[in-house]
């Protein structure tokens, strides 16, 4: 999420926190999160190092130092702190060969947990790699770097999932030209609520005293004023809440550079409702072996993840009636259509 000097502030207050009690996986979830340029990764590199890294630390901060370093330039260290799991530090990862895509808020980490009743599936142990985004200027080296060598898949498919890659409008070409080969999964929430729901989620991550209806008025009048044209190449475009629910120029986007039967669009809802058939439907377009699932699939499949705290908010009938007339109306008829 582009924020700029209060991204950096953020990431400061983290890592201090840290300091305090480097114990706190969620200070830690928080940092992974933070989009940062190099020059600020750079600049707070000298706390970092600070921080230790043992049996008390959450897992999740190595593979922050393993970031970090990479781009410091100390590629040896990069490797033996991310690889240290998964292999010998020079042997070169295999790529992964399926990628859940987006969108945000439509269920990807849950659907990503419950893949864990697949054995044929090797899930990355961090969601979010943002390669094909924000960190493409990294390299094949480093993204090979996050996942096992086809010696240590065993024959496994390796998974990752940036929900952000959907909107990205550089990501399908980036990926199609490293994986042409790849499976995708999309999730799709009803735009609106997804909307809804992305506003939430700014305003813990962010903080603010926007009102909803404020805030989605301001963007529905902005999004409106822009062409066709425009909208069609649209990626980031802050506060993100109606644009990152633009999902037919998205995926038309990848369609462009992967064929129909590479792609498995979802809906949200349906994952809710029945999470084994949405896991059985991936399967199934994954070309998984289908078997009786062992009887502690029923409670990887029956854990609700990243739920939201509270109720998102509510808009008045008037606006949210206009966003889905106008604005939002092709990707309702997408998602009703799923």
């Amino acid at each position: 999420m582009p924020d700029g000097d209060g991204a950096v502030a953020r990431a400061r207050g983290l890592l201090q926190g840290l300091q305090a009690d480097p114990g706190r996986a969620d200070l830690a979830r928080a940092l992974h999160f933070q989009s940062l340029d190099d020059a600020t990764i750079g600049a707070l590199l000298p706390l970092l190092r600070q921080l230790p890294l043992d049996d008390g630390t959450p897992p999740l901060l190595r593979w922050v130092r393993s970031d970090w370093e990479w781009v410091s330039g100390d590629r040896d260290l990069a490797r033996r702190l991310a690889r240290g799991a998964l292999a010998d530090p020079h042997d070169e990862g295999a790529l992964p060969r399926v990628l859940l895509i987006g969108a945000p808020k439509s269920g990807t980490t849950s659907l990503l947990a419950y893949l864990e009743v697949f054995p044929e599936l090797w899930r990355h142990p961090r969601k979010e790699l943002h390669f094909f985004d924000g960190r493409w200027s990294w390299g094949e080296a480093w993204y090979r770097m996050q996942f096992p060598s086809p010696a240590r898949l065993q024959g496994r498919l390796a998974i990752e999932a940036t929900p952000d890659y959907l909107q990205d409008p550089q990501a399908p070409e980036r990926a199609a030209a490293l994986m042409p080969e790849a499976r995708l999964i999309v999730l799709l929430r009803e735009p609106l609520r997804r909307a809804l729901s992305w506003f939430q989620h700014r305003q813990r991550l962010l903080g603010g005293s926007d009102e909803a209806e404020t805030l989605i008025d301001a963007e529905l009048q902005s999004l409106a004023a822009l062409t066709p044209e425009q909208r069609a190449v649209l990626g980031w475009r802050a506060p993100n809440c109606l644009a990152g629910s633009l999902y037919v120029d998205q995926i038309r986007r990848w369609h462009r550079c992967y064929q129909e039967h590479q792609i498995l669009v979802l809906r949200f809802e349906d994952l809710v409702i029945d999470p084994a058939a949405a896991c059985q439907r991936v399967g199934r377009f994954l070309g998984l072996p289908q078997r009786e699932w062992p009887p502690e699939a029923a409670q990887i499949l029956g854990q609700a993840w990243n739920v939201a705290p509270e109720p998102y908010p509510r808009l008045s009938s008037r606006l949210a009636g206009q966003c889905r007339r106008t604005l939002l109306r092709d990707a309702l008829a997408l998602w009703q259509q799923l």
